[in-house]
């Protein structure tokens, strides 16, 4: 709560600063803008509770915030009671993530580094049900996703089976697919100077869904991590949970790909 007291305690997030005298009128319309975005479109508050709330308990929060755009095709009946088949845009812009620590991996170079910018590789694991592949695979994120229908996962991961144990609620069957988004290093062309890529697979399977360069002109992964206390040769944070334990990169069934 003093946390989230202390950002969002002002009246706006974030306050926009002329730096001179030719951007003075259109300060406050900036500032009104991008308030508005934070608050609408990013829903900033609900986000920070979970991304402080993981850098309070567990010694870092990860938030990851890339530029989501997201398409569907949708069917209904119009006013005449015809029958249509469109596509609608579902989202185009930031679509801020709170990455659990549990679903988060790194290479080993990255506590030399101390930076998940610099290391050479950093994942995501997730879980998207077949809705949510095929409404990327009509984004044009995903290609050819059927290849890992036959993939559904059978287990459930180390967090779930804790949240299992302390709610007492068990599942018992699982609809969704286990797939890991890397930002890697990776000299693609060979000329001895590594480029940024963004792979998405599905280990299981032993299927690539995406092998993209790093879109992003910066080339910086797109996330933001927030320590509660810093720790001597670790990327990662102190917490007040520090009997807490998490998974390192060598549980992450790559050996295959």
């Amino acid at each position: 709560a003093r946390m989230m007291n202390a950002v969002f305690g002002e009246k706006d997030l974030w306050i926009g600063v002329p730096r001179s005298p030719a951007w003075v009128e259109l300060a406050d319309p900036i500032e009104d803008w991008i308030n508005w975005v934070g608050d609408e479109v990013m829903d900033m508050y609900r986000v920070c509770q979970r991304w402080f709330l993981g850098c309070i308990k567990f010694g870092t929060g990860i938030l990851k915030l890339p530029w989501d755009r997201r398409r569907r095709n949708v069917t209904y009946k119009d006013a005449s009671g015809a029958l249509v088949n469109e596509e609608i845009l579902l989202h185009d812009g930031p679509g801020p993530q709170v990455i659990p620590l549990a679903d988060f991996f790194w290479s080993s170079d990255a506590t030399t580094t101390g930076s998940f910018q610099t290391c050479e590789w950093i994942a995501q694991r997730t879980r998207l049900t077949w809705k949510e592949l095929k409404e990327r695979e009509a984004s044009s994120i995903y290609l050819d996703v059927d290849r890992i229908k036959d993939q559904k996962r059978t287990t459930p991961t180390p967090l779930e089976e804790e949240i299992a144990r302390n709610t007492g609620m068990e599942v018992f069957e699982f609809k969704d697919f286990e797939v890991f988004e890397m930002y890697a290093s990776y000299d693609v062309d060979g000329d001895g100077n590594p480029e940024e890529i963004i792979l998405t697979i599905c280990a299981e399977a032993n299927v690539a869904l995406r092998a993209v360069f790093n879109f992003y002109r910066h080339q910086e992964r797109p996330i933001h991590v927030i320590r509660y206390m810093p720790r001597d040769n670790s990327p990662i944070g102190i917490g007040l949970d520090r009997k807490s334990t998490r998974l390192n990169s060598s549980h992450i069934p790559l050996s295959r790909m």
